[in-house]
């Protein structure tokens, strides 16, 4: 595979806001042309390093895939179509909480402002799946065997599963534990892109930035 890293000033598409500027550097970590989960690895070892580089203080790597909420559309009767609003919904679990996901999933609600925040139309049910779903928390491996048990009857679930297993095995193998990497389901970060793992980094004693560092598997 092609690996490189570069520092380059980059200019964002999407809507500016406090601390997201129109143009900013940003340090990239890039490899290209194998489909190994290795490649995923030595990126979320890369954002370790790094992190531990610049002296930031206590940090967390969370990572996720693209293919385990793909199940997820599976598992909750949920369509390909209607899975793109129901993971933009996801997106803001960290932000507005559990509760307003909910009613957004479903028949929606009016904010704090008065703005009314359109349903996704989903049924109770189904919602109810996705909460069983975000439940899902623990060390890496209690993740995977709570993931095996609640989409069991999911076809594919092996299969799909599998990459994230190898993934938290290498970690593991090379020293990264679960005090660094966690495998976190509540992450649903560019899915209109990326189509395997995903996986993003925060800072534990200053979660008000949000995500500093992430990315993910495009093939």
């Amino acid at each position: 595979p092609f690996r490189r890293y570069q520092v380059s000033p980059v200019w964002r598409a999407d809507k500016p806001d406090k601390g997201r500027f129109r143009e900013f550097t940003q340090f990239d970590l890039d490899s290209v042309g194998t489909e190994s989960e290795v490649a995923d690895t030595e990126v979320i070892a890369g954002m370790c390093d790094t992190l531990s580089a610049l002296n930031v203080g206590r940090y967390l790597v969370r990572f996720s895939s693209r293919a385990v909420l793909n199940l997820l559309l599976d598992f909750a009767g949920i369509s390909a179509e209607q899975g793109v609003d129901v993971f933009r919904v996801l997106d803001k679990l960290d932000k507005v909480g559990l509760d307003k996901v909910s009613l957004e999933l479903m028949n929606g609600y009016k904010d704090e402002s008065g703005d009314t925040i359109r349903g996704v139309g989903l049924k109770a049910d189904q919602v109810d799946k996705i909460k069983r779903f975000l439940a899902i928390k623990g060390t890496r491996d209690d993740v995977i065997t709570q993931l095996r048990e609640l989409f069991a009857r999911v076809p594919t679930v092996e299969s799909q599963i599998f990459d994230l297993a190898q993934i938290s095995g290498h970690l593991k193998f090379l020293g990264y534990n679960d005090d660094r990497v966690s495998l976190d389901l509540s992450i649903a970060r560019g899915l209109a892109y990326y189509t395997g793992p995903v996986f993003e980094a925060i800072l534990l004693d200053a979660p008000q930035f949000g995500s500093i560092f992430g990315g993910g598997r495009y093939d």
